[in-house]
């Protein structure tokens, strides 16, 4: 079978990494020599900042003007990641090729905020999709049954307070979640 584009890169040990790249390089010095500007500086000498930083997305509004960039800086981000090859690496994920090297699988969190009628995602020659949605349904009752009761602990009692260990990447999720959540708690 064909490797999928990210494993190419990945594999090829003289790729250099993305901060030894000159399109970091770029990026690197265009920071330096902005460092001093402030948000109050830039909106003075350009009036029209925000009508050309920001945009719609879903009903949202996504405000990026009131951040330390430039356009210069977009267009530095812009080639960073196309010297990363980011368009393809996310078109990877998507086919559900498997870019994660460490466990050499598919990176599958695209999946798991997929509407359930959503377009197949194949892994292996299966569409993981109704899967995915069969785990979060599960997921969902279960806590549905601690919220209300009728799931209690080994002493027949109530769940009232969970613990959850976790560190680095994986317990940022968790984290967020609990705290987005802290004022809905019953």
């Amino acid at each position: 079978p064909a490797k999928s584009l990210y494993h190419a890169l990945v594999r090829n040990h003289r790729m250099e990494t993305i901060t030894q790249t000159a399109t970091w390089q770029a990026l690197e010095q265009h920071r330096r020599d902005t460092a001093s500007l402030t948000i109050s500086q830039r909106f003075a000498a350009e009036p029209d900042r925000f009508e050309r930083m920001h945009g719609q997305l879903h009903g949202l509004l996504v405000d990026y003007s009131k951040n330390r960039i430039t356009e210069e800086t977009l267009t530095l981000l812009c080639n960073l990641a196309d010297s990363a090859q980011v368009k393809q690496r996310m078109q990877a994920m998507r086919r559900g090729d498997k870019i994660n090297t460490s466990e050499n699988r598919a990176s599958l969190h695209i999946a798991l905020r997929l509407p359930e009628n959503a377009d197949p995602i194949m892994v292996d020659g299966e569409n993981i999709v109704p899967k995915v949605h069969t785990e979060l349904n599960r997921a969902l009752s279960f806590a549905g049954s601690i919220i209300d009761g009728s799931h209690t602990g080994i002493t027949g009692k109530r769940i009232t307070d969970l613990v959850h260990i976790g560190i680095g990447g994986s317990d940022l999720g968790p984290q967020m979640g609990a705290q987005a959540l802290y004022f809905y708690r019953t």
